[in-house]
């Protein structure tokens, strides 16, 4: 271990910089990393830098305290994406329905909703109420519009 590198630098996922920033926070060592809240962690790392951390962070402080946490360790939990926020998909355990599958969204434009029979420049919008438009008197000529 050269003198520069912490124990740290034992954790999958954490490089020089990562290593730095985890004692930048206070963490000299694997141990010192036992029962820590990642979030919290990232919390403090972005406060500390003033400005918000990409996320991946996050991810790394989680395996880095996962790593501390067990003397065992799951190969799987050894990989930063394993840590990442559940996407709504994953949560679910539903994919997301492709454009042809969706529904047609509700908000449909006044231009587009059907004219009400036997009234002219009435218009239906999309949550029931009816706007009435004043027809357009303009007649086009070969110069333009007039009234």
């Amino acid at each position: 271990m050269k003198p520069s590198q912490s124990d740290l630098r034992k954790i999958p996922g954490v490089g020089p910089n990562i290593e730095q920033d985890l004692l930048n926070l206070g963490y000299t060592s694997i141990a010192s990393l036992k029962g820590e809240n990642p979030e919290e962690m990232y919390r403090k790392d972005c406060l500390r830098k003033g400005f918000a951390e990409d996320r991946c962070q996050l991810y790394v402080y989680r395996l880095a305290v996962y790593y501390a946490d067990h003397e065992q360790h799951d190969p799987e939990k050894l990989k930063w994406w394993y840590w990442k926020d559940p996407s709504p998909r994953r949560r679910t355990g539903k994919r997301k329905p492709s454009a042809r599958e969706r529904k047609p969204s509700a908000a449909i434009s006044l231009s587009a909703a059907p004219e009400l029979p036997g009234s002219s420049g009435e218009m239906r919008r999309p949550d029931g109420r009816i706007s009435r438009k004043p027809p357009d008197k303009r007649v086009k000529t070969a110069s333009g519009f007039r009234p």
